[in-house]
């Protein structure tokens, strides 16, 4: 008799191992199905620079700062813009307020890169950030002259 309910005692923990496990695997089902329900297309997307104009040589102007000015057109499909700032290694660089807008026609931009820097090569990046935080960015050479 002992035996039998020993027998009956392992059953019934054996099964509810085995249901604790199935509800800890269904548990798993639903967190991984709930994850992966998201559908890539509705993700924000960064916005897109499609054009940069930037002459390729920066001379010095009447302040003895080099002058650098030039325009970008940049459009967000499934958001507004945040904002457009100019990283250049070492200086600091304005940042454009977009206003939330969908896109930037043609902005202008003007810049004063200190007269003491280096002649030469210099990179600078053009970030622009949508209101989700999404950026892209697009690098060029101006050669300080």
């Amino acid at each position: 008799m002992i035996r039998a309910l020993d027998e009956e005692a392992r059953v019934l923990q054996t099964r509810r191992a085995m249901h604790h496990q199935s509800l800890s695997l269904l548990g798993f089902s639903l967190v991984l199905f709930a994850c992966s329900g998201s559908d890539s297309a509705s993700a924000n997307q960064p916005p897109v620079i499609d054009e940069l104009d930037v002459p390729a040589t920066a001379q010095k102007g009447a302040s003895g700062n080099y002058e650098l000015a030039g325009t970008v057109t940049v459009h967000d499909d499934d958001g507004t813009l945040a904002q457009a700032r100019i990283d250049i290694p070492g200086f600091v660089a304005p940042t454009l307020d977009a206003h939330h807008l969908k896109k930037l026609d043609r902005q202008a931009f003007k810049i004063q890169i200190d007269g003491r820097a280096q002649k030469g090569p210099l990179d600078c990046t053009f970030v622009i950030t949508d209101d989700e935080g999404a950026s892209t960015s697009k690098t060029i050479t101006v050669t300080l002259e």
